[in-house]
Parts: C-alpha cells; structure tokens; sequence
C-alpha cells in the first residue's frame, strides 16, 4: 500500500556505516597521496589536515557553509611551504573520491530493504559531505541510487546541515509537503535538531553508529529513535507504524 510520506535519510551512519575506521583511512590515503605527490610526511600533513578540519567546523557552525575541500587542501599545502598547484590538488582530491568509493558501501540489510521501501514512499538522500561524487558513486555502485528521487549532498548546495538552507534544497527539488517528510539521520545536533527547525519529522537512528550517541537530557516529543538495527529494519518494512504515531503526538 502506497504511503503519504516522504523519507529522506542522512547517507553516513544511516545507509552507509561511516565511523572514525572510515574517516580514518580515507585521511590516512590523502595523506599517502601527499607524501608521494608532494613530499609532505604523512604525519605532518595529517595533523595539519585534522587542524583546518576542525576550523571549518567551527566556521560551518557559525556560518551554516559548508566546508571545501580544494580551500582546505590549499591551506595545508600552503602551511607546508608548497604552493597549490591546480594539478596536485586535483590529484590529491581524486584519491580522496577513490578512498571514500573504496571504504565505504552501503548497509546490505538496509540496502535490500530499500527497494521495497521506494515502491511505498517516496525516498531522497541529504548529506553532509564536503565531496559530492564519492556519495553518488557508492550509491550508484551499490543499486540503491535510483531509488532515491533526488540524491542532494551538502557540497553541492553551499550550506550544510542543520542550516535550513542545506534541507530547504531538497524541499524545494521535491515539492516536499514538510509535515509529511520524514528525516531519518544518526546525530542528534546536525539531524534531528536540524530537520525540527526545517519543519520536517526527524528519525533518530543508532543502527549505524559506533561508539553510540549520548541522549539528551529532554529530547524533543516529536523525536522517533530507532535504537537498534532491528528497530531500524522494521521501520524501514513499516515506516507508516512509526511517522503516523509521531505525527498524531
């Protein structure tokens, strides 16, 4: 039976498992990748790669932008007295694109549940990712792309979440009726409390996560948590169960 809601999932640790072991070793291979290309040491770069990281948060935070690879390569090659060639930060962006691609792959029960779930409801991708084609691509390798409508990652709109302006760009490319859009993501900051301020209802998942997030201390009434991949699974074989007893609380 064909529901009235709209899915849209957060892509890391909601369909794909995207942990510090996932972060850590795309990091680790641009890091290679500059050390070979750019005789920068391994070490050094990654220190200073995980420093401008953390500044682009705290500058994401205020300004709600997302954050950009090629300006943040160029600030760690500039730190290491190597000037930003086009052509080596074109390079060190494509191992990051082939890294990602290589270690990350979406959920298999959760993928295999999707097709199913897309017959239902209409589905959509918003991510956070300073890279878009490395999330299109594992989705893409695994089968699931084509069930999603619309497939939007944060690089690609200029803002990420929870700004509304990163989730206003998938509603606006839907159509979507907000208080019939459901928003299933893992962090509770970026994607429950994001998608609340957007007008849309969240889905708190733990499925995905390791090591698990602390719950807050009053959460919202509205928030559905799936804590568990067995109550993640079922959602996704009966979402209308869990999004129409959130909608009527």
């Amino acid at each position: 039976m064909k529901s009235s809601w709209t899915i849209i999932f957060d892509f890391g640790n909601t369909l794909a498992p995207f942990n510090e072991r996932e972060a850590a070793a795309i990091t680790a291979d641009i890091a290679a990748c500059a050390e070979r290309r750019a005789g920068i040491g391994a070490a050094s770069f990654t220190a200073s790669w995980l420093a401008e990281r953390d500044a682009d948060f705290r500058r994401s935070a205020v300004s709600g932008e997302e954050h950009d690879f090629g300006a943040r390569l160029s600030r760690v090659l500039a730190g290491a007295g190597r000037a930003p060639e086009p052509a080596l930060c074109a390079e060190i962006e494509a191992c990051a694109v082939e890294s990602f691609v290589r270690h990350v792959r979406v959920d298999a029960e959760i993928g295999a549940a999707l097709p199913a779930l897309a017959a239902r409801c209409r589905l959509g991708v918003l991510s956070n990712y300073l890279l878009s084609e490395p999330i299109h691509r594992v989705l893409a390798r695994d089968g699931v792309h084509g069930l999603f409508a619309k497939v939007i990652v944060s690089k690609e709109t200029g803002f990420a979440k929870p700004d509304p302006r990163c989730f206003d760009a998938i509603v606006r490319a839907l159509a979507l009726q907000r208080e019939r859009t459901a928003y299933v993501g893992d962090d509770y900051r970026i994607d429950v409390e994001g998608a609340l301020r957007a007008g849309l209802r969240p889905v708190w998942t733990w499925a995905l996560r390791t090591p698990l997030p602390a719950e807050p201390d009053t959460p919202h009434a509205a928030v559905r948590r799936l804590r568990t991949r067995g109550e993640y699974l079922r959602f996704l074989g009966d979402p209308d169960a869990v999004l129409d007893a959130a909608a009527s609380s």
